[in-house]
């Protein structure tokens, strides 16, 4: 029996990813455009969900370990410090994951977003309203989460609020 490309390891993940590309269709394609997919029977994909929220550890799953806030971690000015936490964190979602397979590799972690406003509701999901501090310490949260493993990574940082999200009213269509 022939093993499709896109289940073939010793490929290239480019084009694994081109061959399971071309085999959905594009309503499958469409599905996938959520946090929630549904299951693809014919090509033996499961459903799987996308994401899972790390800004400061996944206690939110249970029993781990609660970090600091990111402006927390960045009044150390410590950008190993915020490494080792990222470390720790990829460490027990993989352990999550192992008890539960729905945990999502995908986190969503640092916001990058700089803290230009006091009022804003998420202050304490960023680092500072300095972009080069929140660049540096975004970036040390990242390798941690990432880990040291030149081909596989131990999660997949997503970066959060990217930039001016702190705009309350009308965030995605005012300046």
């Amino acid at each position: 029996m022939d093993v499709p490309l896109f289940r073939d390891p010793t490929q290239p993940l480019s084009a694994r990813a081109r061959d399971l590309l071309a085999a959905l269709t594009p309503e499958e394609r469409l599905a996938m455009l959520h946090q929630h997919q549904p299951a693809v029977d014919r090509l033996g994909l499961g459903p799987f969900h996308t994401g899972a929220e790390a800004l400061h550890g996944v206690a939110w799953l249970g029993r781990a370990t609660v970090f600091p806030q990111s402006v927390g971690l960045a009044a150390t000015w410590d950008p190993e410090l915020v490494r080792h936490v990222g470390d720790v964190v990829s460490t027990e979602v993989r352990a999550k994951r192992a008890a539960d397979p729905s945990v999502s590799l995908n986190v969503w972690a640092p916001v990058v977003n700089t803290l230009r406003h006091p009022a804003w509701g998420r202050n304490e999901e960023g680092y500072s309203e300095d972009p080069h501090v929140t660049a540096h310490l975004a970036t040390a949260y990242c390798r941690g989460l990432r880990g040291d493993h030149e081909r596989v990574w131990r999660t997949t940082p997503t970066l959060k609020h990217f930039l001016a999200y702190n705009n309350e009213t009308d965030r995605s269509s005012t300046s």
